[in-house]
């Protein structure tokens, strides 16, 4: 690999100073031209100097001190943070000076350095695909301004990058050789092995549970919701963001099928050399059955009272209570139905109580109550 110079954190880059807490410290980058200038002076003149890049109205823009403003130390702190969060300089000063009768605000700034150069040096084990997707953002920087702040995020974009085609351990580091008005970069990018998941299993927290028929069965019909396509299966690569969706889907249809205690935890992962092992913890929880089901505020309903005895599944009881809505709906009363729930286990049996209250909308409730005598 072609060697880079110095680490990009050991780049000596000016910062934006903290903010001051002290009144002893006083106004950071602020210079009064005389010990004597009053508070209130009237802002007869703005000049911005320093800047080459970047134009003179961004910095403007960013100077909400006017011509025509009593002079203020507070107001003009403020502008020279905003100038800060542009992040393009490196140094910020202002002097305040005697102009007549009133003040001249002089913004000093200067500038950060512009890359001017980048290399990409990557190792044996890199692929043509990595070189060319994970480093071309890098490539695309000469021109721009130095910010240390977005090399980094480019850093991590770059690794996540890594990551998604299976390279758990790579690399990415960019490193920094400043001169007077230009910085030239070198990026390592070294992707390292492409990790293989040998197993991929649930850690199931109630074995008991498990080993019965019925949550043997359930297991079975959630694995192939972890992954599909070579990813995140026996074989295939490891891809953490889509385990976080996996992880919706296999608690939706535990839902489904009643379990409406269960439970999904992290991923629990281990990477070798170039395999990785992959545990998911997992709670079935009881199974629940509706043991009562009613109407409440309206006349009872038979695809209401039909549910109970059935598994709580939520698709059931949604399309249970969208008929509900329907049948009022249809003699002519806008309602708001909500379902209420209580559940209870029973001899390691879940049972729900199930009712679907019936309302006038918030705004009818309140003008009937409001003609009530």
């Amino acid at each position: 690999m072609t060697a880079c110079a110095v680490p990009l954190r050991e780049v000596e880059v000016c910062a934006p100073v903290a903010e001051s807490t002290s009144d002893e410290e006083g106004l950071f980058g602020l210079e009064l031209g005389l010990e004597d200038l009053p508070l209130g002076r009237t802002v007869v003149a703005i000049q911005i100097v320093g800047n080459e890049a970047v134009s003179s109205a961004t910095v403007r823009r960013s100077i909400e001190t006017s011509i025509g403003d009593g002079f203020d130390e507070t107001s003009v702190a403020a502008d020279v943070r905003r100038l800060w969060r542009l992040e393009v300089f490196e140094d910020v000063h202002v002097r305040a000076v005697r102009s007549g009768e009133g003040v001249k605000l002089v913004y000093e700034v200067a500038e950060r350095p512009v890359v001017s150069a980048v290399q990409v040096a990557t190792g044996h084990d890199a692929t043509s695909m990595i070189d060319d997707r994970e480093a071309a953002p890098f490539r695309a920087l000469p021109g721009a301004i130095f910010d240390p702040a977005r090399i980094r995020r480019m850093e991590a974009r770059a690794e996540h990058g890594l990551n998604r085609l299976g390279h758990l351990r790579p690399r990415v580091a960019v490193h920094a050789t400043r001169t007077d008005a230009a910085v030239q970069l070198c990026v390592e990018l070294q992707a390292g092995p492409r990790h293989r998941i040998e197993s991929i299993e649930f850690d199931v927290a109630d074995a008991s549970e498990a080993a019965l028929p019925a949550g043997t069965a359930v297991i079975d019909e959630l694995r192939p919701l972890l992954g599909g396509d070579e990813v995140n299966v026996v074989g295939g690569i490891y891809r953490p963001d889509l385990m976080e969706e996996a992880r919706a889907r296999v608690l939706a249809a535990l839902y489904e099928r009643g379990r409406v205690s269960a439970f999904v935890g992290e991923p629990e992962v281990d990477v070798g050399d170039d395999v990785v092992t992959v545990r998911l913890p997992l709670t079935l929880g009881a199974s629940y059955r509706i043991r009562r089901a009613e109407v409440v505020g309206a006349e009872p309903l038979d695809a209401v009272e039909a549910l109970v005895g059935e598994l709580f599944v939520r698709s059931e009881v949604m399309s249970a209570l969208e008929r509900v809505q329907a049948r009022e709906r249809s003699g002519g009363r806008a309602v708001v139905v909500t379902p209420e729930t209580t559940l209870e286990v029973v001899q390691g049996e879940g049972l729900v109580d199930l009712r679907f209250v019936v309302d006038d909308p918030p705004d009818e409730r309140e003008s009937t109550e409001a003609r009530t005598p």
